[in-house]
Protein backbone atom coordinates (compact mmCIF):
# COMPACT_ATOMS: atom_id res chain seq x y z
CA UNK A 1 0.00 0.00 0.00
CA UNK A 2 1.32 3.47 -0.67
CA UNK A 3 1.73 5.83 1.94
CA UNK A 4 -1.30 8.04 2.95
CA UNK A 5 -0.40 11.06 1.48
CA UNK A 6 -1.45 14.53 3.85
CA UNK A 7 -3.41 17.60 2.90
CA UNK A 8 -1.16 21.14 2.63
CA UNK A 9 -3.35 22.49 5.62
CA UNK A 10 -2.90 19.38 8.10
CA UNK A 11 0.89 19.46 7.00
CA UNK A 12 1.14 23.30 7.91
CA UNK A 13 -1.12 22.67 11.65
CA UNK A 14 1.51 19.62 12.00
CA UNK A 15 4.56 22.56 11.44
CA UNK A 16 2.56 24.88 13.48
CA UNK A 17 2.02 22.55 16.41
CA UNK A 18 5.80 21.76 16.96
CA UNK A 19 6.71 24.92 16.64
CA UNK A 20 4.07 26.11 18.83
CA UNK A 21 5.36 23.38 21.50
CA UNK A 22 9.02 24.50 21.14
CA UNK A 23 7.98 28.06 21.88
CA UNK A 24 10.09 29.18 18.40
CA UNK A 25 10.30 32.87 18.41
CA UNK A 26 7.73 34.40 16.25
CA UNK A 27 10.56 36.47 14.60
CA UNK A 28 12.14 33.45 13.58
CA UNK A 29 9.00 32.22 11.52
CA UNK A 30 8.15 33.23 8.62
CA UNK A 31 4.09 34.31 7.22
CA UNK A 32 4.89 30.62 5.11
CA UNK A 33 4.80 28.80 8.62
CA UNK A 34 0.42 29.35 9.08
CA UNK A 35 -2.59 27.13 10.01
CA UNK A 36 -4.68 27.62 6.74
CA UNK A 37 -8.34 26.34 6.53
CA UNK A 38 -9.64 27.61 3.71
CA UNK A 39 -13.20 26.48 4.53
CA UNK A 40 -13.23 28.57 7.41
CA UNK A 41 -11.10 31.78 6.06
CA UNK A 42 -9.08 31.49 9.07
CA UNK A 43 -5.54 32.49 8.99
CA UNK A 44 -2.94 31.46 12.33
CA UNK A 45 0.23 32.53 13.02
CA UNK A 46 2.83 30.39 14.95
CA UNK A 47 2.79 33.09 17.36
CA UNK A 48 -0.93 32.96 18.47
CA UNK A 49 -2.15 35.79 15.87
CA UNK A 50 -5.23 35.25 14.22
CA UNK A 51 -7.13 36.42 11.45
CA UNK A 52 -11.14 35.07 10.31
CA UNK A 53 -12.95 36.65 7.76
CA UNK A 54 -12.36 37.23 4.00
CA UNK A 55 -9.42 37.08 1.65
CA UNK A 56 -8.81 38.27 -1.75
CA UNK A 57 -6.00 36.87 -3.72
CA UNK A 58 -4.05 36.08 -0.58
CA UNK A 59 -4.90 39.20 1.49
CA UNK A 60 -7.12 40.52 4.62
CA UNK A 61 -9.90 42.41 2.45
CA UNK A 62 -13.41 43.06 3.00
CA UNK A 63 -14.80 41.68 6.74
CA UNK A 64 -13.13 40.27 9.36
CA UNK A 65 -11.42 39.97 12.81
CA UNK A 66 -7.88 40.06 13.59
CA UNK A 67 -7.34 38.98 17.08
CA UNK A 68 -3.45 39.33 18.57
CA UNK A 69 -2.17 36.88 21.17
CA UNK A 70 -1.64 39.66 23.77
CA UNK A 71 -5.57 40.35 23.66
CA UNK A 72 -5.89 43.11 21.58
CA UNK A 73 -8.90 42.32 19.28
CA UNK A 74 -10.20 44.37 15.66
CA UNK A 75 -13.34 43.55 13.91
CA UNK A 76 -14.54 45.64 10.90
CA UNK A 77 -13.24 46.17 7.53
CA UNK A 78 -9.57 45.52 6.09
CA UNK A 79 -8.10 46.81 2.60
CA UNK A 80 -4.62 45.17 1.13
CA UNK A 81 -4.11 43.63 4.34
CA UNK A 82 -4.64 46.60 6.85
CA UNK A 83 -7.81 47.94 8.57
CA UNK A 84 -9.51 50.46 6.38
CA UNK A 85 -13.10 51.31 6.96
CA UNK A 86 -15.41 51.14 9.87
CA UNK A 87 -14.23 48.46 12.80
CA UNK A 88 -14.00 48.26 16.17
CA UNK A 89 -10.85 48.15 18.42
CA UNK A 90 -10.69 46.48 21.64
CA UNK A 91 -8.00 46.53 24.19
CA UNK A 92 -7.49 43.75 27.16
CA UNK A 93 -8.62 46.73 30.03
CA UNK A 94 -11.61 47.13 28.09
CA UNK A 95 -11.32 50.54 26.16
CA UNK A 96 -12.77 50.57 23.23
CA UNK A 97 -12.85 52.71 19.65
CA UNK A 98 -15.47 52.06 17.02
CA UNK A 99 -14.98 54.48 14.13
CA UNK A 100 -13.40 54.94 10.53
CA UNK A 101 -9.55 53.55 10.10
CA UNK A 102 -7.14 53.97 7.25
CA UNK A 103 -3.47 52.94 6.77
CA UNK A 104 -4.19 50.52 9.61
CA UNK A 105 -4.96 53.12 12.45
CA UNK A 106 -7.78 55.27 13.79
CA UNK A 107 -8.03 57.67 11.30
CA UNK A 108 -11.38 59.97 10.83
CA UNK A 109 -14.52 60.31 12.85
CA UNK A 110 -14.44 58.00 15.86
CA UNK A 111 -15.72 56.84 19.82
CA UNK A 112 -13.32 56.23 22.17
CA UNK A 113 -14.67 54.52 25.56
CA UNK A 114 -12.69 54.13 28.09
CA UNK A 115 -12.98 51.09 30.54
CA UNK A 116 -11.83 52.65 33.55
CA UNK A 117 -13.96 55.70 34.34
CA UNK A 118 -16.96 55.39 32.29
CA UNK A 119 -15.74 58.03 30.14
CA UNK A 120 -15.83 58.13 26.42
CA UNK A 121 -14.89 60.97 23.83
CA UNK A 122 -16.51 61.53 20.36
CA UNK A 123 -14.72 63.58 17.94
CA UNK A 124 -12.00 63.42 14.92
CA UNK A 125 -8.89 60.94 15.19
CA UNK A 126 -6.12 61.56 13.00
CA UNK A 127 -2.87 58.76 13.00
CA UNK A 128 -4.64 57.18 15.91
CA UNK A 129 -5.22 59.78 17.92
CA UNK A 130 -7.19 62.85 18.92
CA UNK A 131 -6.91 65.35 16.34
CA UNK A 132 -9.78 68.01 15.78
CA UNK A 133 -13.07 68.85 17.70
CA UNK A 134 -14.34 66.38 19.79
CA UNK A 135 -16.88 66.02 23.51
CA UNK A 136 -15.36 64.15 26.22
CA UNK A 137 -18.20 62.94 28.02
CA UNK A 138 -18.42 62.27 31.75
CA UNK A 139 -20.62 61.54 34.52
CA UNK A 140 -20.36 65.30 35.16
CA UNK A 141 -21.59 66.24 31.85
CA UNK A 142 -20.18 66.84 28.42
CA UNK A 143 -17.29 69.08 27.39
CA UNK A 144 -16.27 70.11 23.51
CA UNK A 145 -12.31 70.30 23.14
CA UNK A 146 -9.83 70.61 20.18
CA UNK A 147 -7.32 68.43 19.89
CA UNK A 148 -4.21 68.55 17.76
CA UNK A 149 -2.04 65.75 17.16
CA UNK A 150 -3.15 63.87 20.41
CA UNK A 151 -2.85 67.20 22.55
CA UNK A 152 -5.64 69.17 23.91
CA UNK A 153 -5.16 72.72 22.74
CA UNK A 154 -8.55 73.87 24.65
CA UNK A 155 -11.78 73.28 25.96
CA UNK A 156 -14.41 75.05 23.89
CA UNK A 157 -17.51 74.75 25.75
CA UNK A 158 -19.39 73.10 28.66
CA UNK A 159 -22.43 70.90 28.69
Amino acid sequence: LAPRRRSPAMLMKSLNDTLMEHQVPAQYVTLLVTLWDPRARTFTWANGNSYAGEFRDDRMEGEGTFTLRKGEQYAGRFKNNEMNGEGVYTWPNGDQYKGEFRDDTMNGQGEYAYAAGGMRYVGQFKDGKKDGEGTLFTAAGAVKQLWKNGEKIADLSQE
